[in-house]
């Protein structure tokens, strides 16, 4: 005779992690991607924003970085560039002004 364990319930997953209908366990959400407690997927992270694995939320990117929407990290600006904070682009210095890296 085997024994079978049954659940009485179901556990949400903390938040950073999510699990599908039928899941037997939570799965950490990926860099660039978060979600709430209970979530049944991760959100990606929007422009300006990033996270590592197993976030609940985005962190917005500093002054002098930026995220397109990828997410998983923010990326300085190049020479002559400059952002401020939480931006998901880039802007060239104007005329007469600089931006060293």
């Amino acid at each position: 005779k085997t024994s079978q364990v049954s659940s009485r319930s179901c556990s949400n997953c903390t938040a950073g992690y999510f699990a599908a209908a039928g899941a037997v366990s939570c799965t950490q959400c990926e860099a660039g991607t978060y979600s709430s407690n209970g979530a049944g997927s991760c959100l990606l992270c929007q422009g300006g924003k990033y996270s590592t694995s197993g976030s609940a939320s985005c962190a917005p990117c500093v002054a002098g970085t930026y995220s397109n929407g990828t997410g998983a990290a923010c990326s300085q600006c190049t020479e002559g560039r400059f952002s401020s904070f939480g931006a998901s682009a880039c802007t060239d210095c104007q005329g007469g002004k600089y931006a060293p890296t």
